[in-house]
């Protein structure tokens, strides 16, 4: 005689809600890593967007004289070429034809318009009026603007000339680049939240808001020296956990703490022992724990 067999054919709502907390267990414990993962693949990317440059900049100076871009470009304006970064965006267009170099892979999204404003969503690019149509297509703008796109900037005291001394940029502008004798010290490009920086050694860390700082600039075209006093904040950003990405002139690129951005030799009239790099600075909140 036979015996009789029951089979289970399906899973109990019991069962069905042991599973699922399970996946959702194994979710939360994953995402956090593959997050992380992407966010050091964004960075590689980034790092070698910046080694790129690394090439472009000596390309360039051998050209050129052993001079980087000067302060306005080619067929510009000086407010236009100035405020929009065209200054070095035009001379070294040709030296590229991925516009995706001038991108780190953190911050790609368009922003609202090319006007600098004072907050920005961390992912968003910076945006410059598009003057190379024939090169590349640009993005358009909710206002209608064709712009391209960009997130690494270089550092603006590496130009070649410093119009009516401008800044004090007749002791500042480094001119050649065998006027640098440390290049391991000088930044030439790096993650940047404006199309170019000009930090100085007592610029302060008015940043506030921990996921993109806050910054105290006067009025961009007028270009008054009350603005350098936060020129660092375009670099000072949380982009890397905790650090962002440079270049430097000897060509290394590499993680830069944010803290560490004050020490750095920018222009040729910069003191590295400064107010952030003497004993207890006075870092913000959000920098303490950077």
């Amino acid at each position: 005689m036979k015996s009789k067999r029951t089979y289970k054919t399906a899973f109990t709502l019991i069962e069905l809600l042991v599973v699922i907390a399970i996946i959702a267990l194994l979710l939360s414990i994953l995402m956090p890593s593959l997050e992380k993962a992407k966010g050091v693949a964004r960075a590689v990317i980034c790092q070698s967007n910046l080694k790129q440059w690394g090439v472009i900049v000596p390309l360039y100076a051998g050209d050129n004289g052993d001079t980087l871009p000067g302060l306005w470009a080619p067929g510009l304006g000086p407010t236009q070429d100035f405020s929009s970064g065209q200054w070095w965006m035009v001379p070294y267009r040709p030296y590229y034809s991925d516009p995706a170099i001038r991108l780190c892979p953190q911050a790609t999204q368009a922003p609202p318009s090319t006007t600098f404003t004072l907050l920005r969503e961390v992912n968003e690019a910076w945006a410059a009026p598009n003057r190379f149509p024939d090169l590349e297509s640009g993005v358009t703008l909710v206002d209608g603007t064709d712009v391209i796109l960009g997130s690494l900037s270089p550092n603006g005291w590496l130009a070649t000339t410093s119009p009516g001394g401008w800044f004090d940029g007749d002791n500042r502008i480094w001119g050649k680049l065998t006027n640098i004798k440390q290049p391991y010290t000088v930044p030439a490009f790096m993650d940047c939240y404006w199309v170019d920086g000009w930090p100085d050694r007592n610029n302060n860390t008015a940043g506030t808001n921990p996921d993109w700082p806050q910054l105290v600039y006067e009025d961009i075209l007028t270009w008054d020296l009350p603005a350098l006093a936060a020129a660092m904040q375009r670099f000072n950003i949380i982009r890397h956990d905790g650090r962002v990405n440079g270049l430097f002139v000897d060509g290394a690129v590499r993680k830069i703490g944010l803290k560490e951005l004050w020490g750095l030799k920018w222009h040729r009239d910069y003191e590295k022992d400064n107010t952030y790099t003497q004993p207890n600075p006075p870092w913000p909140a959000w920098m303490e724990s950077l």
